[in-house]
């Protein structure tokens, strides 16, 4: 399967006025966003995107595997014709976790003087991943940045202007826009979502959120989860990828076919399906203080062992099962039995899905675990 670096190897050496800006390049701006970068290209002026990666501090940015290939793509990008002289600029970034916000965000100048406004997704912080669902009940601290971000930066010229993202950034991009004032939401030409949670029912609904609709270009994978969360756009795309299960959120297992479009699927998966369907339900029916309370009690039971990381509760999944499982113990009973329901069904459902993520004997753990917790909680039967 053809990916983001087959991109560049297709078409890097062509300038944007033989290959017009679009979605693979989108993508790629939105990785390179993920990076700590230099802190030259926090002024207005910037670097080109050439001389942001030579100046890359490294020791940030090779921590994680994942971070290591976007660094590649990165190289590969400043070695081509097509990204090297773009201008990378007010970059900001941003994590508290006493305001519960991770943040960051960049300017892209390009050659025809549109500016690529790109916020970035969900990092390796739990911070970062509550905030995502901390969407689901009211907005959230990184989205009010995200629209001063761009109000801010509109005020520095008049271009029109481009907003994309992965993940939770692609959800900023949409909030951003949705939100903006007048003179900012007619200079937008196009929104980018890669498998980004979608809008509340509340901004989708205002006037913003429904002219930002046709300016709109979601992708989600086959097995997504994090673009279904709350509501789906009225349009997206499924992208075929190459991994399985949660691990297909990475978008360098996306394909791609020449000269520059997506390897697309009819639908998602069955999985992909069953978790959409079984947190539509809890949402639907759940009141914006019910789902606080909810996502409130799932990171206090997460916290419960210290990891702070997404690679530090991988590690806990394995180590830490009764420390995790007496925490959801103490919860409130209702609030208890959702959260036990809720993982039950993720949990078989990956396990017939074949997620394979490293966590084969912690999956096959924590379903026995939530099995017997089901079935006591409920007088022996299961809700499996």
């Amino acid at each position: 399967m053809y990916g983001l670096n087959d991109y560049l190897d297709w078409q890097g050496d062509k300038d944007f006025d033989r290959l017009p800006f679009g979605n693979p390049d989108a993508l790629c701006l939105s990785e390179v966003c993920y990076l700590k970068l230099p802190l030259a290209c926090k002024t207005a002026e910037g670097l080109t995107l050439a001389e942001a990666s030579a100046a890359l501090p490294m020791a940030e940015n090779t921590t994680r595997p994942l971070d290591c290939a976007r660094v590649s793509l990165l190289r590969r990008m400043a070695a081509s014709p097509r990204f090297a002289p773009l201008r990378v600029c007010l970059y900001v970034d941003i994590t508290d976790a006493g305001q519960q916000i991770q943040f960051s965000a960049l300017c892209c100048d390009l050659p025809d003087g549109r500016r690529a406004v790109c916020y970035r997704g969900t990092d390796a912080t739990l911070v970062g991943w509550r905030e995502n669902f901390a969407m689901s009940y009211g907005t959230v601290p990184a989205q009010l940045t995200a629209a001063a971000y761009l109000a801010a930066i509109s005020r520095f010229r008049g271009a029109e202007l481009l907003l994309m993202g992965h993940s939770k950034g692609g959800n900023l991009a949409c909030y951003a826009a949705a939100t903006a004032e007048e003179p900012i939401l007619r200079r937008i030409r196009r929104i980018w979502s890669f498998d980004g949670p979608g809008l509340s029912d509340e901004v989708r609904a205002s006037e913003g959120g429904r002219r930002i609709q046709p300016l709109l270009q979601a992708f989600i994978p086959q097995a997504s989860v994090i673009g279904l969360l709350m509501g789906q756009p009225e349009r997206y795309t499924v992208v075929v990828s190459s991994a399985f299960g949660l691990a297909q959120h990475d978008a360098f297992t996306w394909g791609l076919l020449p000269p520059n479009i997506f390897e697309t699927a009819p639908e998602t998966t069955f999985s992909s399906q069953v978790v959409d369907r079984s947190l539509h339900e809890f949402l639907r029916h759940a009141s914006p203080e019910q789902r606080r309370q909810f996502v409130d009690a799932v990171f206090r039971v997460l916290e419960s062992t210290g990891a702070t990381t997404t690679a530090e509760m991988k590690t806990a999944i394995v180590t830490d099962l009764p420390r995790l499982v007496q925490a959801a113990g103490e919860l409130e009973p209702e609030t208890r039995q959702m959260l036990l329901h809720l993982a039950g069904r993720f949990l078989a459902v990956t396990a017939a899905t074949t997620l394979d993520m490293g966590l084969s004997d912690g999956i096959a753990q924590a379903s026995a675990l939530l099995k017997k917790l089901l079935t006591h909680e409920n007088g022996g039967t299961s809700h499996d």
